[in-house]
């Protein structure tokens, strides 16, 4: 009875035991979450969805957008159109452009073709596309001429135009640079229409020595769109008198048209930027340039230089010299290019420019004096070849030391075997060793302490160096103006021993002066250039004739350079009844009593 009885206490313990359990488990889990969402939709570019607001992911009512269509937006000139499409679920809105028809049929301009369109929108078309063209095919031959009319076709849409073409003598390479046929005989060639496109390759430039040796070429068109005309193009076409060169120009290269005489003009297109030496030498009757606006040349009195001015590019060979015979280079020029001045008309000139190109001044069959103002920093070959009537050079060489053979075969070929050369005292030995060789080409060397055209001991100007130190002098020097206080040469009658007296001679100004000071006859020229001071220097005289002759042979450079000096007057030299005009380098003779300026000078 016990035993039953403990068991089915052992029972009762056991189920209360795990009603307990179970009671513990239920009130220790969590109650179950509830989702809460927003009622604005949230969207991408294909579903919509209401996003959770309980920091959860889950999204409620996720769908596709379901489109219906809205606004029309028309298209402008500067926009496209697009059409509305809005979802009617959440509103979402996208753009969709409109697609416009296009039409299989082509509109054109001479560039490039494309599909216009077929509705309204006529300011819409297909991507442009370039003209793709065929062969050449030559619709007429002008009578008595080589030159055609050509018709050129776009193998795509139904452009096309005519140009006249030399079709005949030219063929065009790969780069689209144009040459005469190699079967082509250049005497035919009398003229060249050279035209924009050959045979479906547009042209962009004409190839090196393309045209060189044409001597009967007298008229070339050249094509808009032409960018390049390499080296020697047009080189020795002597009868070539018109070139046109197109504003779409770039480049011109060495010795372009070198030679080719009967061109009296050129135009410097606004797009140059750039031009070979001697692009233009020995262009006889070449007088001067002119130019469009242009970012990298400018033209002063018809020579071309760079837009800086610090580098003369080429002076028309053809242009005539000023009276005194001198050109006028801008103060700032630095640098003459090669062949700048080859074949002109120059006469003297005054250079500041420290590099000299080849062949500067080669040809210069009229150039008679040189005047270096500054210390050399570079010289070319060949600088003054050919230069027949070269008396004088002033050149200070700096570090520049070429070799004899440049010096002799060379820089000085075929130049007046009678020309002199003086050089600043610095000047590397290479220069002197070849001065008294048996060498046909020789020239004679002095070295020297003052060039003409620099400022002397008492400040003046020197103007003549007789090539060694006697009789106490070696320079003359100049005062920096003539006095212009109108000064007779005497009065009265003039005693024939002081006539006789007055040497006209280099060296004798001195002692003339000296000869009409202490004559009985007053002398107001000679006593104005006696009492002329300037600074401590009081030992200055009036020049003799052939002194103011030597004078007047450099003024011209004198008014350019550096110095802005003398007038074109009449000035009394100690000689007898001798004036001299500076600039005209002309004497004569009046009486004693006219009144004419002075120009102080004394020697060193």
């Amino acid at each position: 009875m016990f035993v039953l009885e403990e068991a089915k206490l052992k029972r009762i313990l056991l189920a209360f035991s795990f009603l307990t359990l179970l009671l513990f488990i239920c009130c220790t889990e969590e109650p179950q979450h509830s989702h809460t969402f927003s009622l604005e939709w949230s969207y991408d570019g294909i579903h919509h969805w209401h996003a959770a607001t309980c920091n959860h992911d889950q999204k409620d009512s996720y769908g596709e957008h379901v489109f219906e269509k809205g606004n029309i937006i028309s298209p402008s000139s500067n926009t496209d159109g697009y059409t509305e499409y809005v979802c009617k679920i959440c509103q979402y809105t996208e753009q969709r452009d409109i697609v416009h028809p296009l039409s299989d049929s082509f509109s054109y301009n001479s560039e490039q073709h494309w599909h216009p369109v077929t509705c309204k929108h006529d300011d819409f078309h297909s991507t442009p596309e370039q003209h793709i063209f065929g062969d050449d095919v030559i619709i007429s031959t002008q009578e008595g001429s080589r030159i055609s009319e050509v018709r050129h076709s776009c193998t795509v849409c139904d452009y096309a135009f005519t140009e006249n073409s030399s079709v005949e003598y030219l063929m065009i390479n790969e780069e689209g640079y144009v040459s005469l046929k190699p079967e082509i005989e250049k005497e035919s060639v009398s003229q060249v229409v050279i035209p924009s496109m050959i045979n479906g390759k547009r042209v962009v430039g004409i190839s090196s020595e393309a045209f060189k040796d044409c001597i009967n070429l007298n008229e070339v068109s050249l094509p808009v769109g032409l960018l390049d005309i390499c080296d020697s193009a047009f080189e020795n076409d002597i009868n070539l008198y018109s070139i046109g060169l197109p504003e779409s120009l770039e480049s011109i290269g060495d010795n372009c048209f070198l030679g080719c005489s009967k061109i009296t003009s050129v135009m410097i297109p606004k797009n140059l930027k750039k031009i070979g030496e001697s692009a233009f030498a020995n262009c006889l009757s070449l007088s001067s340039f002119s130019i469009d606006s242009n970012a990298f040349f400018l033209v002063k009195d018809g020579v071309l230089y760079d837009k800086s001015q610090s580098v003369l590019v080429s002076y028309p060979a053809g242009k005539q010299n000023p009276y005194y015979g001198a050109f006028i280079l801008p103060k700032n020029v630095s640098t003459i290019r090669g062949g700048a001045f080859r074949g002109s008309k120059i006469v003297d000139i005054s250079l500041p420019a420290t590099t000299i190109g080849d062949m500067a001044f080669d040809n210069c069959k009229d150039l008679k004096q040189v005047v270096f103002e500054k210390a050399m920093q570079g010289i070319g070959n060949a600088v003054f070849r050919g230069c027949a009537k070269l008396e004088e050079v002033y050149i200070d060489m700096g570090n520049v030391n070429p070799s004899r053979d440049n010096i002799i075969d060379s820089m000085f070929y075929g130049c007046n075997k009678g020309a002199i050369i003086y050089l600043k005292q610095n000047t590397e030995p290479n220069w002197i060793l070849w001065n008294n060789v048996d060498n046909e080409n020789a020239l004679s060397v002095i070295l020297t302490d003052y060039l003409v055209g620099d400022v002397g001991p008492s400040g003046g100007i020197v103007f003549y160096d007789k090539g060694l130190f006697s009789d106490g002098w070696r320079y003359l020097e100049a005062c920096e103006s003539e006095l212009d206080g109108e000064y007779s040469f005497g009065s009265g009658t003039i005693d024939p021993s002081l006539k006789s007296s007055l040497s006209t001679a280099i060296g004798s100004g001195y002692a003339n002066t000296q000869i009409l000071r202490d004559s009985e006859m007053p002398a107001p020229a000679a006593l104005a250039c006696l009492t002329y001071k300037n600074g401590e220097f009081d030992d200055y005289y009036l020049p003799s004739r052939d002194e103011l002759k030597a004078l007047s042979k450099h003024v011209g450079i004198f008014r350019k350079g550096h110095y802005e000096l003398f007038s074109n007057v009449l000035c009394w030299s100690s000689s007898y009844l001798s004036i001299v005009c500076l600039l005209n380098c002309f004497d004569s003779t009046t009486s004693l009593s006219s009144s004419r300026n002075v120009v102080p000078i004394r020697s060193f």
